[in-house]
C-alpha cells in the first residue's frame, strides 16, 4: 500500500499529508496526531506533543519539541522555519481522532 511520507490529524477531524502539499502548506494549528516515516524507515505515530518543527537536525522529518526546543529552533536554525502547534481537545474528541489515526497507521504499516 502506498503511503505518504507524513500525515497530520487535526482537532477538526481533517488531515493533511505530504500528498496534499509541502510542509509549508500544512495548516499549523490544531494538531493532535502526526504519523511519519522517520530517518530509520519506521512508520511512527506521535501525539500529545506541544510543537513539531520541520527539518531541524534532520532532513525531511517533523521533530517533536517542547517550548524550549521551539525557541532553540526559531532562534538558531538558519533555514526557513515551519512549526506545527499541538492542541488540547476534549477526551471524546481526542479519542475519536486517535482512533482514526491509529487505524490509518495500522493500515499503512
Amino acid at each position: 500500500m502506498v503511503r505518504p511520507d507524513w500525515i497530520i490529524f487535526y482537532d477538526d477531524d481533517t488531515t493533511f499529508s505530504s500528498d496534499d502539499g509541502s510542509p509549508g502548506e500544512a495548516p499549523a494549528v490544531g494538531v493532535l496526531v502526526l504519523i511519519q516515516e522517520n530517518a530509520n524507515g519506521n512508520w511512527v505515530l506521535e501525539a500529545k506533543r506541544d510543537y513539531w518543527c520541520w527539518g531541524w537536525r534532520t532532513t525531511n522529518e517533523w521533530v517533536a519539541v517542547d517550548v524550549a526546543g521551539l525557541q532553540d529552533y526559531l532562534f538558531h536554525y538558519d533555514n526557513w522555519r515551519m512549526v506545527l502547534y499541538g492542541r488540547w481537545a476534549s477526551n471524546e474528541q481526542y479519542q475519536k481522532i486517535m482512533d482514526k489515526a491509529t487505524k490509518y497507521w495500522k493500515d499503512h504499516t
